[in-house]
This record gives C-alpha cells, sequence and structure tokens, in this order.
C-alpha cells in the first residue's frame, strides 16, 4: 500500500529561491533512492491558530514561511530501504551541510494511506472550490456557508 513520508519546515523567505534548487537538484537522488512523487509546497495562507498551527510548531520566525512537503512511496517497505540510503549515502550529508534552512525545525512522519477515494472539484455560490468525495459533492457544494463554519473555530478563514 502507498507510503508517504510528510514534512514541515520552517524557510528564511530570502531563502525560497535557494530552497527550490536544493529541493530540485535533491529530486534525482531522492528518486534514485524510491520516492516515486515529491511535492513541495511553500505556505502561502497559514493562519495562525488559538491553540497551535504549522508556524508554532516548527517555531517559524517572522521572516520565515513554512514549506510542507511529502514523498510518496509504493510502500512502508520501499521508504525503510530509502531511509537507510538516506542516512548512508555521502551525497546526503554533502546535502544536509548546505540547507538553506534550520534543519532541527523540521518535523517528519511516516503515513500509511489509510484511504484513497476519488474526487471533484465542486463550485460553490460563493465561487470558491472545495474538493469532495464524488458521493457527496452536492451537499458540500450547495452549502458553502457550513463549509466556512467548519473551518471558523480553527480560525481559518473561510
Amino acid at each position: 500500500m502507498t507510503y508517504f513520508e510528510g514534512f514541515i519546515v520552517p524557510v528564511p523567505k530570502a531563502n525560497k529561491e535557494a530552497y527550490r534548487k536544493h529541493a530540485s537538484d535533491a529530486a534525482p537522488l531522492f528518486q534514485e533512492f524510491g520516492v516515486t512523487r515529491m511535492v513541495e509546497a511553500w505556505g502561502d495562507d497559514v493562519a495562525d491558530g488559538k491553540v497551535t498551527d504549522f508556524k508554532k510548531a516548527v517555531n517559524a520566525k517572522d521572516d520565515e514561511d513554512v514549506v510542507f512537503s511529502w514523498f510518496e512511496y509504493p510502500s512502508k517497505q520501499e521508504r525503510d530501504a530509502a531511509t537507510d540510503k538516506f542516512t548512508n549515502d555521502p551525497r546526503m550529508k554533502e546535502m544536509g551541510a548546505n540547507m538553506p534552512f534550520d534543519g532541527k525545525r523540521m518535523i517528519i512522519g511516516g503515513f500509511d494511506a489509510s484511504s484513497r477515494k476519488a474526487l471533484r472539484v465542486a463550485a460553490t455560490s460563493t465561487g470558491s472550490l472545495c474538493r469532495s468525495p464524488m458521493a457527496s459533492a452536492t451537499p458540500i457544494a450547495s452549502s458553502p456557508q457550513r463549509w466556512r463554519e467548519s473551518f471558523a473555530s480553527t480560525g481559518r478563514r473561510g
């Protein structure tokens, strides 16, 4: 079953292009080690939470943005094998010495794909888009107010 390894890390805003280059340069090596998909997402709508949030989780400073990324593997066994390669390959040590972010504040976790469902994007009456399971697209799409309210308690904009 598909396995994911997720990361969040604070990156100085001034290092955005350096981070992109670092990730791009690392992609072929990650692929060699068994990563089948790599996604890097630069935070542009990361809300401040009341209790916790992405920024607090990585102790991001005012001049930093949070990057959320993940690797996809065919299985947990493939991920475990890749971890051994990451740990022992001298190219990774060299890459680690030149990271454009503070790796000590990176959060990493492995995740088993417990569910994979086809989704379709539905437009709401407010013009926003929301993803919903195919079977329930109409109720979600027809109730943007409920959608906004469901995020209100977390401090997210709806």
